[in-house]
């Protein structure tokens, strides 16, 4: 426990105290003079907009959307640290990465047959305004489904960073922070309770999209759930999936 005790003080802390900083104390620091912007200047804001067509509000939200999720795998992190689940109850083995490969590819395939279904259900009986209601935190964090951020043309920069993005924030963030939840859960109720409950707060956490994305969310949580179940409890095939998944709706808005 003294070893966890210092990373939790040397390094986990204060990363996780400089990211709240600049995340929602400090969202001028996007836009104000100082060495930091500086480098996000020159490294991020200009080629993001020479490259990727994106405006500065856009662009914004990219490394918003980095941030967060950052923010929630340290958090995630963080709580494992805490608490006594372990590093290995999440099943991180590539001893296997082929088969999880194609299993994670093809489960995204069922994935896409799942969002199709919640798209009519709710769409045919749920009423657009409740749909499109999301909580209000969204407008302080600029927390934004990466749908809304569509440069000017498809090039391969942005498919790059999307597929960085998802496959390296997104997709480990969201999985371990879902897994911690079932994981915990099942240790104080059961394996049902835990499957469903952690997929349900799974899908509160997107309501800063809007109804429709925690609803999706609830019904793809309990889908990465089940394959991590069915995978012997190994986190690579859902982490595979979930970034295929991701990676696919940036690209909608281009099919519309």
């Amino acid at each position: 426990m003294e070893n966890k005790t210092w990373i939790i003080i040397i390094v986990l802390l204060p990363i996780m105290l400089f990211l709240s900083y600049g995340f929602f104390v400090a969202p001028e620091i996007f836009n104000e003079g100082g060495s930091i912007n500086g480098v996000y200047s020159e490294y991020i804001e200009e080629p993001s907009r020479d490259y990727l067509g994106l405006g500065d509000d856009e662009i914004e939200k990219y490394v918003r959307n980095y941030i967060w999720d950052l923010y929630i795998i340290l958090f995630a992190v963080l709580l494992i640290l805490l608490t006594d689940v372990s590093f290995s109850d999440f099943g991180f083995d590539l001893s296997e990465i082929k088969k999880d490969a194609i299993i994670g590819i093809l489960f995204f395939l069922v994935d896409l047959v799942l969002l199709g279904l919640v798209i009519y259900v709710t769409t045919s009986y749920i009423p657009e305004q409740v749909l499109d209601y999301h909580l209000s935190i969204s407008d302080i964090t600029g927390y934004a489904a990466s749908g809304e951020l569509t440069p000017s043309g498809l090039n391969i920069q942005f498919l790059l960073l999307n597929f960085f993005l998802y496959f390296f924030f997104v997709g480990p963030a969201e999985e371990v922070f879902r897994l911690f939840l079932l994981i915990k859960l099942e240790k104080v109720s059961n394996l049902f309770v835990a499957v469903v409950l952690s997929a349900f707060l799974f899908g509160i956490m997107h309501m800063f999209g809007s109804v429709f994305q925690s609803l999706n969310a609830f019904i793809g949580g309990l889908a990465y759930n089940l394959l991590w179940l069915f995978r012997g409890r190994k986190i690579l095939a859902p982490i595979i999936a979930h970034g295929f998944y991701d990676f696919m709706i940036t690209l909608l808005p281009f099919f519309k």
